[in-house]
């Protein structure tokens, strides 16, 4: 085989693909012929990131489902070595991603709880999906409020479709959220949720911030397999990194006594390496080891470009500053924000002098959330209090009973 080292690498990926494809085919066919009766009936499945992780909303759905209703088959579906496994396996109820129970619980599941997409039960989803029960109902759980981007066409309606996903409840955190799936991913009214994420759940049981700021930029589309020399060369670098480099900042965390921490998105964690914390206040957090829930929960500040975790900050009525330097380029790979300027909880601060007088100002202030802020905040976050997944729950009882 002769070629490049990367087309070598995609060789070898497809490869791997189709066979894990007919493996997974060979699997799926022979639960439809055997060990129907020994599974629980009506079992639910619940499923995150591609099985990658159990932190997210689909961790927390599940975690109040064992809590709250343990005798109930509802089961969590991840890899062996996912993040967050452990807490998940405690619980109970986890079945390895990939396997042939895995498979069998899906052919035989009422319903289907899923962060991102079909693919967080079984990776080849499209073969397993035509023998599914017809009365199997899906939830989208979501993973953040969307207005921030268009998600590059991901979730709208049709899209969903072609990937064979089927779709009972799209979850939604405020009024405002919900005209936006209706109005720009084409799905019907009646199927959005007004629930809340489940991930809110815990935040809203959150401790008083500490004097941390959380710094996380998101994922960038053209960066994800970059060579170590191209990351460098990137704006993405050079921003971030020059950022924490500036001795304005170092002077701010010294002054407010305050610590920061910088957590690129997991899809960025091979690049993870190439940061430098510059300053003894500075961390670079390692999120294949740290969930990022955790230093939200506990942040006074946060500042980012297009993540949606500044809406779990809103959650808490605590300040976010955008720092978006790339957005044309961002927004053309990602669609267009949703969400107009005016609706923001937090202000749009391209250059990194605007961005370190704002937290400055913020730091003399005591990282207090004021008007306009506070109100936007509320605006797009502020639906039902209570519990979000005893919503869900009761919401898809519903459907099934129906």
């Amino acid at each position: 085989m002769t070629g490049s080292a990367p087309a070598l690498a995609a060789r070898r990926r497809a490869l791997e693909g189709r066979r894990y494809a007919r493996l997974l085919a060979a699997r799926a066919l022979e639960a439809l012929g055997w060990g129907s009766q020994r599974e629980p009936e009506a079992t639910w499945l619940v499923g995150e990131r591609r099985g990658l992780s159990a932190e997210d909303t689909g961790y927390h759905f599940f975690r109040y489902c064992r809590e709250h209703h343990p005798g109930r088959p509802i089961y969590f579906v991840c890899r062996r070595n996912a993040k967050g496994r452990e807490a998940a396996e405690a619980l109970g109820n986890v079945l390895d991603y990939g396997s042939v129970r895995a498979a069998r619980m899906a052919l035989r599941a009422r319903a289907f709880f899923y962060s991102d997409c079909c693919q967080d039960f079984i990776h080849d989803w499209p073969r397993i999906a035509p023998h599914l029960r017809a009365d199997a109902r899906f939830v989208f759980l979501q993973h953040g409020v969307i207005g921030l981007s268009g998600m590059g066409r991901f979730y709208e309606r049709s899209e969903m479709q072609r990937r064979s996903e089927r779709l009972d409840l799209f979850v939604a955190s405020s009024p405002r959220e919900r005209d936006l799936i209706v109005e720009q991913l084409g799905h019907a009214r009646e199927e959005v949720l007004l629930s809340g994420l489940s991930r809110f759940d815990s935040l809203r049981q959150a401790p008083p911030p500490r004097p941390e700021l959380l710094v996380a930029p998101t994922f960038r589309p053209w960066l994800r397999a970059a060579s170590a020399e191209a990351m460098r060369r990137s704006e993405y670098f050079q921003r971030w990194q020059g950022l924490l480099d500036d001795r304005r900042l170092h002077r701010i965390l010294e002054r407010h006594d305050l610590r920061l921490h910088f957590a690129p998105h997991f899809a960025m964690g091979a690049h993870l390496r190439l940061f430098r914390a510059s300053h003894a206040r500075i961390r670079i957090l390692d999120l294949d080891s740290e969930p990022l829930h955790r230093w939200i929960r506990r942040a006074a500040l946060a500042i980012t470009d297009y993540s949606s975790l500044s809406f779990d900050l809103a959650l808490l009525e605590r300040p976010v500053l955008y720092h978006p330097f790339d957005a044309a380029r961002f927004h053309e790979s990602r669609g267009a924000r949703l969400l107009g300027e005016d609706e923001l909880p937090g202000p749009l601060l391209e250059s990194r002098g605007a961005l370190l007088e704002a937290l400055e100002s913020h730091a003399r202030t005591g990282f207090v959330l004021r008007e306009p802020y506070l109100g936007r905040a509320r605006a797009l976050v502020g639906g039902p209090g209570g519990s979000s997944s005893e919503r869900i729950f009761e919401a898809i009882e519903a459907r099934l009973e129906r």
